[in-house]
């Protein structure tokens, strides 16, 4: 045997045991997830890291990622995710480096299959702070040192298709409203209808189209005759609507058009008629977020008609008139896609 050959296998022998060393100081990578239930699976999420790094999470040493996915209180259903990777002490010279990715998203389903791309994003970021040789400010383009002692921290953005990046600009939003009405002053006494629609919404801005009707009621004299009343309209409304936590106060402003009918009622010979209504419209307002899509709708409204029909028995006797102000209660529901 070689003199030569004993030196070689010594040298082989300490790299070895260097080699272990090394690999018993280096920790694996943790993933931890601060999420809803149900709304994102740890397993399937590693297996999609796995994918576009090219290995498993495992195999990914001494850095620790830690996921929150919540929900914005918002009834415009808004999602956000932020992301920390942060490097153990023993891969960085000096001090841990702190990565923070931020995402936002319409549903949890879309941030989830975005937080994937996000890890992916910090492993590679992660790796190639790997060379010691280089300064710890260098070692990642997204990170910046801020002292001897104090751990860097590197903001980063990743686009994934349907996403925003954060902080989200306002988009146009759709919603449906069905809620049950309550008036004075349009048709006789008091009563209860209905009205339903459509809308859009962008930012605190809204825009809504309603439809609704207010069934049939009374207006009898003391002769036992007299009118039979219903009012079916269409009202276009421009609303401010701030939002504060889970409330959205509403300030609205609008016009309607529709149909009033009325019909004799106790008389020989009945008949019916049908007026033309129009009339201005402004309304305050709250919803509540119910979670989801949904909101619960509170709103109170006063209508101002710009003509009032006056109805009358046998030409003569007057049976009834819109008020010159009514007012409406609405309580329901909307819903938000």
């Amino acid at each position: 045997m070689p003199k030569t050959a004993p030196i070689r296998i010594l040298g082989l022998a300490v790299v070895a045991v260097v080699m272990v060393a090394r690999a018993e100081q280096l920790e694996a990578a943790t993933l931890t997830i601060d999420a809803p239930e149900g709304c994102v699976d740890l397993a399937t999420l590693q297996e999609d890291v796995a994918a576009l790094i090219g290995r498993p999470l495992g195999d990914v040493a001494d850095a620790d990622f830690h996921l929150v996915l919540a929900r914005v209180p918002t009834p415009r259903e808004r999602w956000h995710l932020k992301l920390e990777a942060r490097e153990r002490e023993q891969r960085s010279q000096d001090a841990p480096v702190i990565h923070v990715r931020e995402l936002d998203a319409r549903n949890c389903d879309e941030l989830a299959e975005a937080a994937a791309l996000a890890v992916a994003v910090s492993v590679r970021a992660l790796d190639a702070s790997v060379n010691a040789t280089l300064p710890a400010a260098s070692r990642d383009p997204l990170a910046h040192q801020q002292g001897n002692s104090a751990p860097s921290v590197g903001v980063a953005t990743a686009r994934a298709p349907g996403f925003a990046i954060a902080p989200a600009q306002p988009d146009w939003r759709g919603l449906l409203t069905v809620a049950m009405t309550g008036d004075a002053g349009e048709l006789p006494g008091t009563g209860l209808g209905l009205r339903a629609g459509g809308g859009l919404a962008r930012g605190a801005l809204r825009g809504a189209l309603t439809v609704g009707w207010l069934p049939p009621r009374d207006s009898l004299m003391s002769t036992g005759s007299g009118g039979r009343f219903q009012l079916a309209f269409a009202a276009l409304d421009a609303c401010i609507a701030p939002q504060r936590g889970r409330w959205t106060f509403l300030g609205c402003v609008g016009g309607e058009v529709g149909a009033y009918g009325a019909e004799g009622v106790g008389v020989a010979r009945p008949s019916s008629r049908m007026a033309f209504w129009r009339a201005g419209r402004a309304a305050v307002g709250a919803t509540l977020d119910l979670g989801g899509p949904v909101a619960f709708s509170l709103e109170l409204g006063a209508i101002v008609p710009l003509s009032r029909p006056a109805f009358v028995l046998d030409g003569t006797l007057p049976v009834y008139r819109p008020a010159p102000v009514a007012a409406r209660l609405s309580v329901g529901l909307e819903y938000w896609f």
